[in-house]
């Protein structure tokens, strides 16, 4: 027997109406589904609450449930928080920076909500507000819909320290997302907001002691290029099992072989750990990893090529495996 409720006719649940809401929501959104998008299906919200919590659902918000067996991967996160907010928000901060490939996976979820908007606290969960900043646009990255990096690492300074924006904006110049002069064109932009100081502090930084590929990477890859190295074309991104571990600059895939090229900026401390850590997470899935001076390339290019050579004579005896693809 269906009831009527708030002008809309409410169906219990059946199998087809269930099976739509799986193909349509839960499949597509890392096993997450909000009541609102049953009741869209016609089917009852308490009916859907009294379902999910009889065959082992997990509450994520309020009216928000994860599928059983469904990753709890940050991905999911995503998904809950953006149900939660019926999908008026987009990712913004680390979140957008993470879809970006600039960080790990936060601990929460970053999103842009409208400045008037009402957004309710919600656990794991940091809502951004300001106005649209004029040349922006949303993006899609890994499925979602997130803010320009720059708007991005913006918000993120809010929350962040100057070491932690630092790191940030040269993974973003790494990646060719974003440069330090770009980011403070920005700020000219957008004016004043929180987190403006360490932003600017963090580009002027950088744009102070330079950049690690300002002209060194390119000219190590044709030195190797010209020697007969066989070395990737472009800086590699090295991702496994969905998880991005770095960005090579002088990849050779068939031994797992990297070598970087570093200017100034990688003598500040914060850059220097990042650069500890991200090598010895490539060492475990056996990449061999060199790290040489951009005045040493220039100072000895044939120093350089035959170091190079000697790195990956080691690897290949050390069975570094191709890189699949």
């Amino acid at each position: 027997m269906r009831r009527a409720r708030a002008g809309r006719t409410l169906w219990p649940m059946t199998a087809g109406r269930w099976e739509r809401l799986h193909e349509r929501c839960t499949n597509r959104q890392s096993g997450v589904v909000g009541a609102w998008q049953a009741v869209e299906h016609g089917i009852a919200g308490s009916t859907f609450a009294t379902f999910a919590r009889a065959h082992g659902w997990q509450a994520l918000h309020p009216g928000i449930w994860a599928a059983p067996g469904s990753p709890e991967d940050y991905s999911r996160a995503v998904y809950a928080a953006l149900v939660s907010l019926r999908f008026g928000a987009i990712l913004t901060g680390e979140s957008a920076l993470w879809a970006a490939g600039a960080v790990r996976e936060p601990r929460r979820v970053a999103v842009l909500v409208r400045p008037r908007r009402h957004c309710s606290p919600r656990t794991g969960v940091v809502a951004y507000r300001g106005a649209w900043v004029a040349g922006d646009r949303v993006e899609r990255r890994r499925g979602f819909r997130c803010a320009p990096v720059l708007r991005a690492v913006t918000d993120h300074a809010r929350d962040s320290g100057r070491d932690a924006v630092v790191k940030t904006l040269v993974e973003l110049d790494r990646l060719r997302e974003a440069s330090p002069a770009a980011v403070l064109g920005y700020l000219e932009r957008r004016g004043r907001f929180l987190g403006v100081g360490t932003v600017r502090y963090a580009a002027r930084r950088l744009l102070d002691r330079g950049l690690s590929h300002s002209g060194g990477e390119a000219y190590a890859r044709r030195l190797l290029r010209e020697a007969g190295v066989d070395v990737h074309a472009r800086p590699f991104t090295v991702v496994a099992g969905g998880v991005i571990f770095g960005e090579i600059d002088l990849a050779c895939l068939a031994v797992r072989y990297g070598a970087e090229v570093d200017g100034p900026v990688h003598d500040l401390p914060e850059v220097a750990a990042a650069d500890k850590v991200r090598d010895r997470r490539l060492r475990r899935i056996d990449w061999t990893i060199d790290r040489f001076r951009d005045e040493e390339v220039r100072r000895d290019p044939a120093g350089f090529v035959r170091a190079v050579r000697d790195g990956l004579a080691a690897a290949a005896r050390r069975g570094g495996a191709p890189w699949p693809g």
